[in-house]
């Protein structure tokens, strides 16, 4: 009687001998790791120009960093869709003068492709209380996603902001008289 190996063996074996050739397959090279240090550069004086624009109450060139199909989260409002929404900006910093934020990225990441970005930070600002009619501080936390334009600039997609304690020295700041 002669042998035969039942259809399990026989998948084994074959199985073995294809993972035996990929392994002595030479190795495909794998590309090169993207230089988005440009880009990280461009996002970080990105942010600085954000500041300038908000100290310069600058709603126009705020408004400017976002894409047409801007979404934003931001805490006790509702959710902002394009630049249009965001041109309320305006109207805010006519209605109160103490309003401020300075903004500061902890992390900014380009994904290898070069096409999308994201940075997460915080931001300490000022806005009046308006029920007491005090300056408070307001921080918060943030995340936004950027997207490379086609002309290489670089617009906001997304954001999301979340209220977080006063900074300690902040906070101290604020209450005194």
């Amino acid at each position: 009687m002669t042998y035969r190996p039942s259809r399990t063996t026989r998948a084994i074996a074959v199985g073995a001998a294809l993972a035996a050739l990929t392994a002595c397959a030479p190795k495909a090279a794998a590309p090169p790791a993207a230089d988005t240090s440009k880009d990280v550069a461009t996002l970080t004086a990105g942010t600085a120009q954000f500041n300038a624009d908000y100290k310069a109450r600058a709603a126009d060139k705020l408004v400017a960093g976002d894409a047409t199909d801007f979404i934003g989260y931001f805490p006790f409002t509702a959710v902002q869709n394009g630049p249009e929404d965001a041109k309320a900006m305006a109207a805010d910093f006519a209605k109160d003068p103490a309003l401020s934020v300075t903004i500061t990225a902890d992390r900014i990441e380009v994904a290898k492709s070069g096409d999308l970005a994201y940075a997460v930070g915080h931001a300490v600002g000022t806005a009046t209380n308006p029920k007491t009619h005090a300056v408070e501080p307001r921080n918060s936390g943030y995340v936004v996603v950027f997207r490379k334009q086609a002309d290489g600039s670089w617009k906001n997609i997304a954001l999301a902001v979340s209220p977080s304690p006063p900074a300690p020295g902040v906070a101290k700041a604020a209450a005194k008289p």
